[in-house]
Order: C-alpha cells, then structure tokens, then sequence
C-alpha cells in the first residue's frame, strides 16, 4: 500500500492499493474485498468495493478493465448567484447518468440532482456534452464531483472541482492531489478564460523535466497529468497562461 500526504484542499488522505491475487479470484470474490483500518476496525469508504467495474477476473490491475464512460473534461465557474457546471464524455457504456454531488468541506457530499444519459441507450461513442446549474450555493467555496452510474447500479466518483466566490483574474493551481503522486496527479486550476497554458514542470535545479499544454476552461478545472516517468523527488510544477501569467506549485514525486 502506497499512502499519499494529506490533500490540503479536501483535508483527506489518498490511499492506492495494488492486489494481486494467487491463484485468480471470481468477480464475486472480488467484489467481497474490504478495506480495514485495524487501529479503528472500521472499513473504509464503506460500499466502496461496489464501485470495482470488473469485466472478467483478476483484472484489479487495469488490464481489461471496463470503464463505463471516458470523461474529457470537467469544469465549473461562478455566473451571477448561480454555479455553472460542464463535463465532456468521449465514449460511453451502458451510461444512465450523473449524480451531481455538492460539499463545503471537500469531504462530505450531498445529492443535488441527476443528468440522465444522452447517449441512445447509455452507449456512445462519440463525443457528448452536459451542462448542470447549481441554483442554491451558500458559503464562500462549493466542492463538486459527479457519480456517474450504470443501468447495472455500479458508479464511479469524477475529479473534482472547486469553485470558489472570487472570479479568478489570473491563472492559479487551487491545489494537487494525490501528492504525493505515483503515476498521475490531479491538477486543480482555475482561469479567468477558456485559454490553452503551458505546463512546465522543473527539478529542484531548475531543469526542465516536462512541458505539456492544458487546455482549460473558464473558472475551475481538475485536470490529470502523467507524472509516472518522473524519478522521486520535489519538483516545481509552472502554469503559463497565453498571456504570460504564471502560477507555482509544488510537487512531490514518490
């Protein structure tokens, strides 16, 4: 088990586990997996094993592994008292929808409607965009993710963005989670505009290890980066808008 620092946004641990099974179990045996805290004999995320999507067995390490919908993108900004949310799906799957989920805190989250599917009987391959407003905010920063659930009752959690009162004017890194980070670590952003900036990741010398572009939207996004071909260690992470405006943040590399 791989356990990552404490996410300063959502004041949560990030834990990845990797299990391998000798011999192959069944669907059905995986699906009984549970995670124990053995201080607290408590398990962790409660159903949270329900939302392991397995299209045959021993699949745990991804190869196989059905993911019901492919979303591109996930963002957010402020529009008057209203939040105005929209996601971007590339393919999917025996799709019934989205949940929408709300939290203050960046740890508890409440129900606050559903997007059905658009795709003709919750397949799809191409590409389809969805739009929510949040017409009841309260507080000065708003946490959102989706659920997204198949006709077969399994889900999986997006990424998830933060909208905060203040209409960002300059681009900023709201925050990076898991970090530490093994493979990918989640960028959250936020832009004045749509813009496409340029992601510039440096070693504790200075050198430049990695350049990608982001394209982003206006207010908040959480975008994934690979980070799997960096070595371990500490590393600058800069966000350079089309405009010059740059953003810092730091990264720690496992």
């Amino acid at each position: 088990m791989n356990l990552s620092s404490l996410n300063a946004v959502s004041n949560a641990w990030s834990y990845i586990f990797s299990i391998n099974f000798t011999p192959s179990k069944t669907t059905a045996q995986v699906n009984q997996l549970r995670i124990i805290d053995q201080v607290n004999t408590n398990a962790f995320l409660g159903l949270a094993y329900s939302e392991l999507l397995m299209s045959t067995v021993n699949q745990l390490t991804g190869a196989g592994f059905i993911l019901p919908v492919d979303l591109l993108s996930f963002s957010g900004y402020k529009d008057g008292s209203r939040n105005q949310l929209k996601w971007t799906t590339s393919t999917e799957q025996n799709n019934k929808g989205f949940e929408v989920q709300r939290s203050l805190d960046g740890v508890n989250y409440t129900s606050i409607g559903f997007v059905n599917s658009l795709a003709p009987g919750g397949s799809s391959s191409g590409q389809l965009n969805y739009t929510f407003a949040d017409n009841s905010v309260t507080g000065s920063r708003q946490f959102y993710r989706l659920r997204q659930v198949d006709f077969d009752g399994n889900n999986k959690f997006s990424n998830i963005v933060l909208l905060k009162s203040d209409k960002p004017s300059l681009i900023t890194i709201d925050g990076m989670f898991p970090n530490p980070a093994t493979t990918v670590v989640n960028m959250m952003l936020s832009s004045p505009v749509k813009d496409k900036v340029q992601m510039v990741i440096l070693d504790v010398n200075g050198r430049i290890v990695k350049v990608q572009s982001l394209n982003v939207e206006a207010g908040s996004n959480t975008l994934p980066v690979n980070v799997a071909a960096l070595a371990g260690g500490t590393y600058m992470v800069k966000l350079i808008s089309s405009t010059g405006d740059v953003s810092t943040g730091k990264l720690v590399k496992q």
